[in-house]
């Protein structure tokens, strides 16, 4: 064809004919586009709910031994079960969410320790999954499996699928920030109502974590993507706006906090435990923090990890720079000495920086919320608000540690944490402004920062996680090479499907035999003993105490009194003490009544029976 020509008719025709057809195959192009992102978007949860559903089958009915809550939550749950109201007929200083949850469970399925762990098994499953989804709305899938990843494999040591509150409230805690990331995005008041919904089943779980929960939540509709009032005036401006520009997602979120509550409500009323309760939530958190408080470590091991780290990374980060061609082999290379560093440092280095990642973490996000810099935040509104959802929801999960500060409880409330961790350094944390280029390369110079911080700290995690993990449950010898550690099914029915150490089990079978063999059927024992308070639900046997848990909070000298009558009126015959019992026991008439009406069981050999730390008492007469 000539360069000058003009087109002929018939070309022209040609022309103008396949314009439609290509915008059609474009608009084919992005359906096909859209559905398969569709598809992803409803198999990935699939995948990462089987995934995990695999993982943990193969190890949650395996524990190191019988862990306290079982006493503390499954004991009164069965009381439930048998039309014990809480606080009217038994002391108990949460609101009942696990009590109830349990006592359904117990009722549709059967009263075994296996159920109850089920029951834990669903909930830490989902949890993982909604981490995943809710990362998913974040960033990419790549991005979402790293904060699912820590959150499988960060199990809380000694007893990881033991039935307590924190197991059951993290699931909704999460499904709030989810609610809440997707109002942002839609404005749609339905989205705060589950939000509200969530933060209220909580509080029915846990109540000082349900009012920073919902703390949380009418801060998150206040503040949504503006800056943090620098003034009381602006403080009231602000609420005054939000109220105008969201006033329906306000009166969505607060019905759906308080549904839940006043169903709790109605159903203590109806049980004439209303007023109980009520005392008890006055009154426990004081004697809670009186007899559990532990106090907060300091950052020893912690400081020295966190400022070598640093360290670290603005060396390799310089290098990188200075060696472009070479920035693959520096970043491997910082990887590969991460991963050297946490595989070696000891275990109470381990421990101190599980005590100080949070609030590491929050004093990031408050620094990067608190920052006014007005062109990146016009450019970067919905990452302001995510931040400020993550932020308050994660602090409010972290309310669980306090007053008793023990490693259990830290690492059970970090999986939220683990969603700001994400999204501060994949995108909230060293952000570009809209028209940085080098901002979509997916390894550029200018962002190595946030993304070695990112893969550097996520393996070291992972690899604290597992050098947790795996002494917890598995051991090694020469002889069977890597085994469970806890290979033995308990021998009695309501602890089949459990397995525990060889030596643990046996002992926790035969205190079963022998509680059975001792106590008829629907009758009493005492545990005086912290630790024997599970056997009332391991042997099915009746308590005569309205304490929950013997000389800790509820047990006051009026319980202690009451509790003297009870022995007697219930013809107690039996009682599972300790040395450190006995020494600890501080009301001198239970004291006198256990030392003049009880002597030890002697074992085969004449001496005092003793089943690990446990003594047995028998009435004289």
């Amino acid at each position: 064809m000539d360069v000058g020509r003009t087109a002929t008719k018939p070309e022209i025709e040609g022309v103008s004919a396949s314009g439609p057809d290509r915008i059609e195959s474009s608009r084919r192009a992005e359906l096909r586009v859209t559905e398969r992102r569709a598809i992803s978007r409803f198999i990935a949860p699939l995948v990462v709910f089987a995934a995990v559903s695999i993982i943990y089958s193969a190890i949650y009915f395996r524990e190191e031994s019988i862990p306290t809550a079982v006493g503390a939550n499954l004991v009164p749950a069965e009381r439930v079960l048998k039309g014990e109201i809480p606080y009217r007929d038994f002391y108990k200083i949460q609101t009942p969410g696990i009590l109830l949850l349990n006592a359904a469970l117990f009722k549709f399925f059967s009263v075994s320790l296996f159920v109850a762990m089920t029951g834990v098994l669903v909930f830490k499953v989902l949890a993982v999954v909604i981490v995943f989804v809710t990362g998913r709305r974040l960033g990419s899938w790549k991005t979402a499996l790293v904060p699912a990843a820590l959150t499988l494999l960060w199990i809380a040591p000694g007893g990881p699928f033991r039935a307590a509150p924190i197991q059951y409230e993290t699931l909704f805690i999460l499904a709030a920030i989810y609610f809440m990331l997707r109002w942002l995005d839609s404005d749609n008041a339905l989205h705060a109502f589950g939000a509200g919904l969530a933060v209220g089943i909580v509080a029915v779980f846990k109540q000082n974590v349900g009012v920073y929960a919902a703390i949380a939540l009418g801060l998150s509709i206040i503040l949504n993507n503006q800056a943090f009032p620098r003034s009381l005036r602006e403080a009231k401006q602000l609420y005054w706006q939000s109220w105008k520009a969201h006033s329906k997602a306000h009166i969505a979120a607060a019905v759906g906090t308080g549904l839940p509550l006043v169903a709790l409500v109605i159903y203590l009323f109806s049980n004439r435990a209303l007023s109980a309760a009520i005392e008890v939530f006055i009154s426990g958190p004081r004697e809670h923090i009186e007899s559990r408080f532990t106090g907060y470590p300091l950052p020893k091991y912690a400081a020295i990890i966190f400022i070598a780290s640093a360290i670290g990374l603005m060396l390799a980060s310089r290098l990188a720079r200075r060696l472009p061609q070479h920035e693959a082999l520096i970043v491997a290379l910082a990887l590969l000495a991460a991963a050297a560093c946490a595989a070696i440092v000891p275990q109470p280095a381990i421990d101190n920086s599980i005590y100080w990642f949070a609030p590491a973490l929050f004093a990031c996000a408050a620094w990067k919320y608190f920052r006014r810099d007005e062109n990146e935040f016009a450019a970067r509104r919905r990452e302001r608000g995510a931040l400020v959802v993550l932020l308050l929801f994660s602090v409010a999960a972290f309310g669980e540690v306090f007053p008793r500060s023990v490693r259990g409880l830290v690492i059970g409330s970090m999986p939220a944490s683990f969603l700001l961790f994400a999204f501060l350094f994949t995108r909230g944390q060293f952000l570009k402004t809209a028209g940085d280029a080098s901002a979509s390369k997916p390894l550029a110079l200018a962002s190595i920062p946030r993304k070695l911080v990112f893969m550097v700290a996520s393996l070291v995690l992972l690899i604290f996680a597992l050098r947790i993990d795996l002494p917890e449950f598995f051991s090694f010898d020469k002889e069977r090479g890597l085994r469970f550690k806890a290979d033995t099914e308990l021998a009695f029915d309501r602890g089949r499907g459990v397995y525990l150490p060889a030596q643990r089990a046996e002992e926790v079978n035969a205190t079963v035999e022998l509680i059975r063999s001792r106590v008829a059927e629907g009758g009493y024992f005492f545990a005086h003993s912290l630790d024997a308070t599970s056997y009332y639900f391991l042997a099915d046997r009746n308590s005569p105490t309205g304490a929950t848990l013997w000389n800790d909070t509820g047990t006051n000298d009026r319980e202690r009194a009451r509790t003297i009558v009870s022995l007697r009126e219930k013809n107690v015959r039996l009682v599972l003490t300790s040395e450190q019992a006995m020494k600890a026991e501080t009301y001198q008439p239970l004291l006198d009544y256990l030392n003049n009406d009880f002597h030890p069981i002697a074992a085969s050999d004449g001496a005092p029976l003793t089943i690990g730390k446990t003594i047995f008492l028998e009435r004289n007469y």
